[in-house]
């Protein structure tokens, strides 16, 4: 908003020409204030700067003097008392036009009286020698995100601002006319938590399957190559785990759209929000307040012959895997196709993976040599939670074999519902020994061991019948297996 010459002559005469006007105050008034302002040469105001107001008919309604540097207000501003002769400032529908040290100002917002509401209203002061943007940082366009710097460029035009509360901004001065300014996130977000190991598996099933990955590729492209390729899920992955701190494209967020074409008038305040995202969130799930999705999948731990495995078991599509494991030794296993990545800290380790394609159900995730490693936390797809039953205590002691018929391995799982001396063992039909597959004593809960087909010098069994006993405490099972070469 332009300002007419005759308020610069008026707050010139107030200013130099010794004692101040006084102002009229009446019961009405509202309060404004700005934590940050501008001054006419583009610098935070400074302390002894006097800011005033005036309604349209160029009477003074409020006065501050500037005390803490690029900050004014409370700043009383009188509404006219209609029950009075004189004309003590706004009425409402007026808008005020404020003054520092008798220079034109751009407010933003706009301040237009209202009523004299005494409550307190925020507007920014900047030099009115061109336009401004003002409206709301959001991310992925939806929630309002405060404390987010960035950079407007592009044939003349520079500005830098930062989101302040509920993501407000204001951007400029920029000279009147039309430009194409590319707008450039500076500084540190709060986003990190919205990259997962969901994107990851996102990118690769988009470049395996050809389909459109359905976020801009600003976004997806982390490596900044122009392409999509395993490697940005790969860098996402690693961005997970904390191995990588920045992507190798250099940035960590990104304004949607990058480029902008804006246009004003001088004095004049445009609105336009600006969107912003996480490099790598793909599916822009960042929200300040975290509620992870409910969830079926769940991790069951079964003691082995040589530690511990932990199996995944959903009825939904898995896609991607966060899980935080403490104590202990711990290995992913997941399948070949999978990228997978994990990193120690301290007692921690924390293991990310995700694939084109779902993980079979039952599949064996994670073991552990040790047996002493515990789960701590998990997610899976997007967020959410994943449960862990740790080691399900059976009813009875229990044998099974799967698959059966197998060729070339399979998994003999077995359960003791307490504390027993086991003896795991495989026979021919005719009670001829083949191979002890685990010897030992065992703690309540359920096991599995692989036998390869091979007798206990390695050598490899025809193909036929045998017979699995399993000896816990005074317990004996049997189960029948065949070898199908």
């Amino acid at each position: 908003m332009h300002r007419p010459t005759a308020y610069g002559v008026l707050a010139a005469a107030l200013i130099l020409g010794g004692a101040a006007v006084a102002l009229s105050p009446s019961q009405y008034w509202r309060d404004y204030f700005s934590p940050s302002s501008t001054g006419p040469d583009g610098r935070p105001l400074a302390a002894g700067s006097l800011v005033q107001v005036f309604d349209p008919g160029g009477v003074e309604c409020g006065r501050f003097v500037v005390v803490t540097p690029g900050q004014y207000g409370y700043l009383h501003v009188y509404g006219d008392d209609p029950l009075t002769p004189e004309d003590e400032g706004a009425v409402p529908g007026d808008s005020l036009r404020f003054m520092v040290d008798g220079s034109e100002c751009v407010e933003v917002p706009a301040a237009v009286w209202e009523s004299g509401d005494r409550l307190q209203h925020r507007v920014d002061l900047y030099p009115g020698s061109g336009f401004f943007l003002y409206g709301t940082v959001r991310y992925a366009g939806g929630i309002a995100v405060s404390g987010i710097s960035f950079t407007v460029t592009g044939e003349n035009a520079l500005a830098q601002a930062t989101s302040g509360e509920d993501g407000v901004f204001a951007a400029g001065p920029f000279a009147a006319g039309t430009h194409r300014v590319g707008v450039t996130i500076t500084g540190e977000t709060p986003f990190r938590p919205a990259v997962t190991a969901f994107d990851a598996a996102q990118v690769l099933r988009s470049v395996v399957s050809g389909a459109p990955i359905g976020a801009p590729m600003a976004v997806a492209d982390v490596t900044g190559d122009g392409s999509l390729t395993a490697l940005d899920a790969a860098e996402i992955l690693q961005f997970v785990v904390g191995r990588r701190k920045v992507f190798s494209g250099g940035r960590l967020a990104v304004a949607v759209p990058e480029s902008l074409t804006i246009m004003g008038s001088l004095g004049e305040t445009v609105p336009r929000d600006l969107s912003v995202q996480a490099m790598g969130d793909v599916t822009g799930n960042w929200r300040q307040t975290a509620k992870p999705a409910r969830s079926d999948a769940e991790l069951v731990r079964a003691g082995t012959s040589d530690g511990a495995a932990w199996r995944l078991h959903t009825e939904s599509p898995v896609f991607s895997v966060s899980a935080v494991f403490q104590g202990g030794s711990v290995i992913p296993e997941f399948p070949s196709d999978w990228l997978v990545e994990s990193v120690r800290s301290a007692d921690q380790v924390l293991i990310a993976a995700a694939g084109a394609r779902p993980l079979a159900p039952g599949s064996v995730v994670v073991r552990s040599a040790s047996g002493e490693a515990r789960f701590v936390k998990g997610s899976v797809n997007e967020e959410a939670a994943l449960r862990s039953s740790g080691f399900p205590t059976p009813a009875q002691v229990a044998l099974s074999v799967s698959p059966n018929p197998f060729n070339p391995r399979c998994t003999i799982g077995f359960g003791c519902p307490e504390p027993a001396h086991v003896r795991l063992a495989v026979y021919t039909v005719t009670g001829q020994f083949v191979r002890e597959l685990a010897a030992g004593r065992r703690d309540t809960g359920n096991y599995s061991v692989v036998w390869d087909g091979r007798d206990q010098s390695g050598a490899p069994m025809a193909s036929g019948v045998y017979l699995v006993r399993l000896d816990a405490g005074s317990s004996r099972k049997l189960a029948r297996v065949v070898l199908s070469r």
